[in-house]
């Protein structure tokens, strides 16, 4: 938000009201400043709002960004107040936006006037260093772009690169959502190092977690996802980790990625969304649809039930699958069609 306040852009700035208060003094200043490579710049906000009616009203743009554990939620709130031809962006995504789109359509609520669009990672390295100060370490230098329907993706991909210069169209939501790098880079090293994790005050998971066999296990799951993309025809780039980039995602561009991250702290516990999103949000996606098309992936079946048992939850049916889609008895041909329409 004050990255785009200060491109220009009216920003509305909207919570939900039980979480306000880590912005308070956001909302009475209606502004944040940006810190970036020494330099501060400070961005001033139309409005900060816990009114979902107040924020969308009239907005031709609406960016999602929350775990995906908060996509319904988003759907809920915006579903009385959704206008024709408004453009709901996730950033990111991880399919997502479509079952935002289902959740809209329960609700009685969808419009085939309506554009969805997600991308497959955050457009930055961001944390708050104050109460209304970020800090931006990294912007990403590429990040795949899918809009719904397929066939406005030029028009949407022009409106998004103000958001995300670094933003590459791609074939449609799934192809992006089957880009989330999140999943094996993140839940990977967290159940590896979570000894480590729970036993250390100073444990930094992209300084202590990435020994050689942890880096190995990571390419190992990835190499699942990407022979799942294969499987379904997706395109190249599958902007797949290979060694060297296994502690740096691609998006972000290894050297910048590697220096920004190194000292960063935590995650300090199983219930941080490396592993609470990651996995019901992010390998539960992935093994659904494996399962469907008869690709194996037992290092992502393994990891989701290690995830789950560290969690007491069951993230191969809680978390986002093709059956929590309604999709369980959808032919993915038939859904490709649909996507790409």
């Amino acid at each position: 938000a004050g990255d785009l306040a200060n491109k220009g852009w009216d920003v509305n700035l909207f919570e939900v009201p039980e979480f306000i208060g880590g912005l308070k003094e956001i909302m009475e200043k209606k502004e944040i400043t940006v810190s970036e490579n020494g330099v501060e710049t400070t961005g001033k906000l139309k409005s900060v709002t816990t009114d979902i009616a107040a924020a969308v009203k009239g907005q031709k743009l609406i960016v999602v960004v929350m775990p995906g554990f908060g996509h319904k939620r988003a759907a809920e709130l915006i579903a009385p107040h959704v206008e024709d031809g408004q453009i709901y962006l996730f950033m990111p995504g991880g399919f997502g936006s479509f079952e935002f789109m289902q959740e809209l359509k329960k609700k009685g609520a969808w419009r085939d006037s309506l554009i969805l669009a997600e991308t497959a990672t955050l457009p930055y390295g961001t944390f708050a260093i104050g109460p209304t100060k970020v800090m931006i370490s990294v912007r990403t230098v590429c990040n795949p772009l899918g809009v719904y329907p397929a066939s406005r993706t030029d028009e949407v991909f022009e409106a998004v690169k103000g958001v995300d210069p670094a933003v590459e169209k791609r074939e449609n939501l799934l192809d992006v959502a089957m880009c989330n790098l999140n999943p094996t880079g993140h839940v990977v090293p967290c159940l590896m190092s979570v000894s480590q994790m729970e036993g250390r005050e100073d444990y930094c998971m992209y300084r202590h977690a990435f020994t050689p066999s942890v880096k190995k296990l990571i390419l190992s799951a990835d190499a699942e996802r990407v022979a799942l993309r294969e499987k379904l025809g997706l395109p190249a780039p599958h902007h797949n980790l290979t060694p060297g980039y296994e502690m740096a995602l691609p998006y972000f561009g290894e050297p910048t990625y590697l220096a920004a991250r190194m000292n960063n702290k935590g995650p300090n516990s199983v219930s941080h969304r490396y592993v609470t999103e990651d996995a019901p949000y992010g390998l539960a996606l992935y093994a659904s649809i494996a399962h469907k098309v008869g690709v194996d992936c037992p290092i992502t079946d393994a990891l989701l039930k290690l995830a789950g048992a560290l969690n007491d939850s069951n993230y191969t049916t809680s978390g986002r699958t093709l059956e929590s889609l309604g999709l369980a008895d959808t032919d993915l041909d038939e859904l490709m069609e649909t996507l790409n329409k």
